[in-house]
């Protein structure tokens, strides 16, 4: 099966804050996590031969296993998502509008890569918003983060992404939580079917 869409580097060489740095600018990597089949994951969607995982990563020893750090203590929920497409049509993935809805029927818009960032490096983001975007540029934080740091996300961050017949593509999404911390709602993704020029909406429960 042809993979596509986002490359998972091992990000050699990047400085992220996401430790005590060593040296002054050498906090560990992130270490994307091995990708399995969409049908694998239990979070899971399927519609029109596409399916669509979530794994969570809301538990501080699996999240400090890939970012280094517990996420979620810095009121974010990272979400890998994985795209299996064994059909015969092409699918659009409108990755800036994806989004989560949390139990309580809160909606979070995905995060940029830059409010990630400051929320690891303490200086904070508005609130649980998002913009919506793999954008490094600084929106609605009260603090700019290193860019080494918003890249290291980025390099891990889903792209909008074409999928072709036997295709695969994956990567994170970021929202920020509420007060209430809540990790257990929905993923919402759009998606465009371009053979049949409409719009599918999936939506994942997460636990």
């Amino acid at each position: 099966m042809a993979r596509i869409g986002l490359k998972l580097a091992a990000v050699c060489g990047v400085c992220i804050a996401l430790a005590v740095p060593v040296g002054g600018c050498a906090p560990p990597a992130i270490h994307p996590p091995a990708i399995r089949e969409a049908a694998n994951y239990s979070a899971k969607a399927s519609r029109a031969g596409l399916t669509i995982a979530a794994d969570t990563y809301a538990d501080p020893e699996k999240s400090k296993a890939v970012f280094g750090v517990d996420l979620v203590s810095k009121d974010v929920l990272a979400v890998n998502l994985v795209f299996e497409n064994s059909g015969r049509k092409k699918f659009f993935v409108y990755s800036n509008q994806i989004s989560f809805e949390d139990a309580n029927g809160e909606k979070h818009p995905r995060l940029q890569v830059s409010q990630v960032a400051a929320a690891v490096e303490g200086k904070g983001f508005a609130g649980g918003k998002g913009t919506g975007g793999v954008s490094v540029g600084v929106v609605g934080i009260s603090g700019q983060p290193r860019p080494s740091v918003a890249q290291a996300y980025l390099e891990v961050s889903l792209a909008g992404n074409v999928l072709t017949p036997s295709s695969r593509a994956y990567g994170f999404v970021f929202f920020g939580l509420g007060k209430d911390r809540l990790v257990t709602g929905d993923v919402i993704v759009p998606i465009h079917d371009t053979d049949e020029d409409r719009i599918l909406v999936f939506e994942i429960p997460v636990p």
